[in-house]
């Protein structure tokens, strides 16, 4: 209750000054992916279903000179509660302080997790290949951000309440302290991302991980690596109400390439998993896997785009999962569109475009 009343309040507040401004205080955008997906599965039966990845909502704006927020809601299903415990359904929710001529700004509210993995920048549903870490982490968690700027450099710290069993053995003790370090290169044709995390899960209980990611940009050819180790607590179970949390620590990396040409992009992502069971001392888990695929972006300037995509993924589980054994092999068939827009843009090129007839 209390969350949803600091939720209403800040939305409240720009609703309000909207009254007395026009000045780019309230954008309204929606953030929406849908897929045919067809999953082939040598332990279970085949199927095949329409799916909403994402659908969201997206309230934007400043509130005065140098102060920003953002408000995402998500409104298809956000999964169970007890992933993510602190206002599951809003991905963001968060103010940003940046004054003119100064090198720091500061963000306040719910906001996503340093990673020093590119990956982190999109919203996993919009992934078509995930690497381990996001099986098991909330994209955005409540905390505070300071960042400072020095010509292409960004030093970044965070600290987070983080909620959910992956991270904590006691919610009501349990944050993060993230340290991340960004920069670009050869006027921005490679660009470096480094974060080290450290939890503080509950009394006597500690986790931490490291995230390296690059990213390699020359004219119309992407390529990006991103890795990903640590240690968490990992559900052994895919039911998710089930509690089988251990400790395990967990190795990921992926690597995709793609080439832009006019209004296509093909690409190819590879990822491997590995993650070892702490009190054991044994492999719990190995996964394997690719993608290849073909995007189709029918909208210059707009972030719309059709695609097909084709993955393929091998995971070995260990004895402690216990609704897992052996090898499971996967294939996957995707078909379907995305569109992030916000609505003055729409209204402005619709015009655009009655004028021009």
């Amino acid at each position: 209750m209390k969350q949803r009343l600091i939720l209403c309040c800040i939305f409240s507040f720009a609703v309000g000054k909207l009254l007395h401004s026009q000045d780019q205080l309230l954008n309204f955008g929606i953030d929406f992916r849908t897929d045919y997906d067809t999953r082939i599965n040598n332990h279970q039966r085949d199927v095949s279903d329409i799916r909403l990845h994402t659908l969201s909502l997206l309230f934007f704006g400043e509130l005065y000179p140098d102060i920003t927020y953002c408000l995402e809601e998500k409104l298809n299903n956000t999964g169970p509660l007890t992933v993510d415990e602190y206002m599951g359904s809003t991905a963001n929710a968060w103010i940003n302080f940046a004054p003119r001529n100064w090198k720091w700004s500061f963000t306040v509210g719910k906001q996503d997790i340093m990673f020093g993995s590119f990956e982190s920048d999109y919203d996993p549903s919009d992934l078509y290949l995930t690497s381990m870490v996001f099986d098991n982490f909330t994209r955005s968690q409540v905390g505070v951000a300071a960042n400072y700027y020095n010509r292409n450099h960004v030093l970044s710290m965070q600290i987070s309440n983080l909620t959910g069993k992956q991270l904590s053995y006691d919610d009501n003790h349990s944050f993060g302290y993230t340290v991340n370090g960004r920069g670009n290169y050869f006027k921005g044709t490679i660009l470096a991302s480094l974060s080290y995390t450290l939890v503080q899960s509950g009394y006597g209980h500690i986790f931490h991980w490291a995230s390296p990611g690059t990213q390699i940009r020359t004219g119309n050819f992407f390529t990006e690596i991103d890795a990903y180790a640590g240690r968490y607590r990992q559900n052994m179970t895919i039911d998710s109400s089930q509690d089988n949390y251990r400790e395990a620590d967990n190795l990921s990396i992926s690597i995709s390439e793609s080439f832009r040409f006019g209004k296509f992009r093909p690409f190819i992502k590879l990822a491997a998993n590995w993650q070892e069971d702490v009190e054991s001392s044994t492999l719990s888990r190995r996964s394997y896997g690719g993608a290849a695929g073909l995007e189709y972006y029918p909208i210059r300037g707009e972030d719309f785009r059709l695609h097909i995509v084709y993955q393929h993924h091998e995971n070995r589980y260990g004895e402690m999962w216990i609704d897992r054994e052996g090898t499971e092999k996967v294939n996957i068939i995707t078909a379907g569109m995305k569109w992030k827009f916000t609505i003055g843009s729409l209204v402005t090129k619709t015009k655009d475009l009655i004028n021009r007839k």
